[in-house]
Formats: C-alpha cells, structure tokens, sequence
C-alpha cells in the first residue's frame, strides 16, 4: 500500500472515530440546535398550509401573523408594525402638536376641565379646573 493510499485509510479511520464519540456541544450549539428545530417545524407547518388547506393562502400574512404571535408572547407592551404601518406612523407623529393644553373628561354628559396644562394657551387664558 503507498504511503498516499495508508494516510486515506488513516484519515477515514479518524473521521469515522470522531462520528462515533459524541462531540463536545457548547450550550450555544445546543441552542442554536434548538432554535433550527423549532424553525424547522414552523417552516414545516408553513409548508403543509400552502400544500394541504382548503384554499391557496398568501404566505405573507401568515408569516406576519406568526411574527405577531411571537412579540405578543413577550409583553403587552412588545409589537410588530408592518413597514407601509410603521412608515404611515413616521409621517404622523412628525413634527409639532397644537391644541388648547387641557385634559378633559366626561362628567355626566359634559365635557368637564379636569386641569388646564402649565404654559399652555388653556392656562394662559385662564381656564381652571371644573
């Protein structure tokens, strides 16, 4: 056997020894591990609605729907904004806000003064609670 042929078998040999001893996962691999086979599985399940339902469904809205889910999981306060919604909100919330400088509140039918705000045109003009 040349020396070219022994260094394959050698080499086949080491690789096969390294598939049989279970290698060293860090707890990163092991999530990242995790974490595909999760995604594997929605991806999965993406693939068998596409496939198998009723209709044709636009994957869009599912993905959407899915990634709606996954933020709401976290907290009340945790949300996904589409990019034509969060585009929109760019353009309204720009710029300055004008208005009296009150809080008002419903009282029996009435609009009621619960405070004039401090610097206001409310308080400038002299508006007061009640």
């Amino acid at each position: 056997m040349s020396v070219l042929g022994l260094q394959s078998v050698l080499f086949g040999i080491y690789i096969l020894g390294r598939r049989a001893t279970a290698p060293e996962v860090s707890a990163k691999d092991s999530a990242d591990t995790n974490l595909f086979r999760e995604l594997k599985i929605f991806t999965d399940v993406l693939a068998i609605v596409q496939r198998d339902y009723v209709k044709e469904v636009d994957s869009k809205p599912l993905v959407e729907g899915a990634i709606k889910g996954l933020l709401a999981t976290l907290d009340p306060h945790s949300g996904y904004l589409d990019p034509d919604f969060y585009q929109d909100l760019q353009v309204q919330t720009k710029g300055e806000f004008g208005g009296l400088g009150m809080e008002i509140t419903l009282k029996e039918g009435l609009l009621v003064v619960v405070s004039p705000m401090e610097g206001s045109p409310a308080e400038r003009a002299g508006i007061k609670s009640g």
